[in-house]
């Protein structure tokens, strides 16, 4: 006799929930508490309260405070080429002020394991005359290393596997975007891990190929129809403006049972792509540049600033994030093509 709960479907638990939406990438779902509900389940994963030591050149708005930085606007603070923290004024006993401030937390080593949301210093520099490179004015400074006592998390995995989610000074809450980064480069085994339980939730199921009808793309994999043995045009958008937007480079082309020839192509002006966006990083990274240009979306225009600009650390950081981002993208893209090329053979 059939039971009324034989007809019943299992629901998917909330942890597994959860594991189909780390998978997915969804950000907000990287929390402590959840990492810890999915490590019960994981072998060999662990999440562990933790203080990391790191360099830094943000400060609080304490340490701000303790240093009288806030409200003094003759003390400029950046960033030196050696990523040290340069303090410049022209007042002269303002900054032996902040000079002397500094020296009480000044160290020769800084300690293993000290008190949470503190900072040290090291080499701290002598004040020394100079002039600013804009005004020619008369301005002292000095440098010194700074670093910050994080609060955090610990995360360790199989075969050693270790990730430190560190929270940057005026941070609400731990890096867990780097770790999000990390399961995709060195830490595989976690999204391997996750798979082996709840599936791969990312996996593309392909539409059944009808010969002669629709056949798959040569550059995006996708099933389209044909037209005169050709991929129609796909990978467009249509943005509301009278015509389509964009197109997949595959359109327009025999499918990918005839031919990888535009796969060719296309990995030919990816590696050039590479090759461009890996010298902007080095240029970026150079300490050379004397401009940076960035769109801003409030303002709806394109904006260009200085090294003198007060956001220029910041704009500096995310515009080699951002070119350091294309660079991998266009890797996982190489890889990619190279794999369809490799593999490629004539359907008869």
């Amino acid at each position: 006799m059939t039971t009324f709960n034989q007809f019943l479907v299992e629901e998917p638990s909330p942890v597994e929930l959860i594991m189909t939406k780390m998978l997915k990438g969804s950000s907000g779902v990287f929390t402590p508490k959840n990492l810890e509900l999915v490590f019960k389940e994981l072998k060999g994963w662990k999440i562990e309260k933790g203080v990391h030591v790191m360099q830094t050149t943000r400060i609080s708005n304490e340490e701000k405070d303790r240093l009288g930085l806030r409200n003094n606007p003759d003390v400029y603070q950046f960033t030196s080429k050696n990523d040290d923290l340069e303090f410049n004024a022209k007042d002269l006993k303002n900054l032996e002020i902040i000079h002397e401030l500094i020296g009480e937390k000044t160290v020769k080593t800084v300690p293993t394991s000290p008190k949470a949301e503190t900072y040290f210093y090291t080499n701290l520099g002598k004040i020394k005359e100079g002039k600013d490179y804009w005004t020619k004015e008369q301005r002292y400074t000095f440098s010194v290393k700074c670093f910050y006592a994080s609060k955090g998390f610990n995360i360790t995995g199989p075969k050693g596997l270790k990730f430190e989610a560190k929270k940057e000074p005026g941070y609400l809450r731990p890096d867990f975007y780097g770790f999000m980064k990390w399961i995709k480069e060195d830490g595989k085994q976690f999204t391997s891990d996750l798979q082996a339980l709840v599936g791969d939730p990312t996996a593309k199921k392909k539409k059944p190929i009808n010969p002669g009808v629709t056949d798959e793309c040569q550059i995006c994999e996708g099933i389209q129809k044909l037209n005169k043995g050709k991929m129609v045009l796909h990978g467009y958008k249509r943005p509301g403006i009278g015509w389509t937007v964009g197109r997949c480079p595959g359109a327009g082309h025999v499918p990918y049972s005839e031919s990888c020839a535009e796969c060719k192509k296309y990995k030919a002006m990816l590696e050039e792509q590479k090759t461009h966006f890996e010298k902007k990083v080095r240029q970026l990274k150079s300490k050379n540049v004397t401009s940076i240009s960035y769109y801003d979306e409030k303002k709806k225009e394109h904006i260009t600033i200085k090294p003198s600009d007060k956001e220029w650390d910041s704009k500096l950081k995310t515009a080699i994030w951002q070119n350091e981002s294309q660079v991998k993208a266009v890797i996982s893209e190489l890889d990619r093509m190279t794999k369809r090329i490799k593999n490629w053979k004539k359907v008869s």
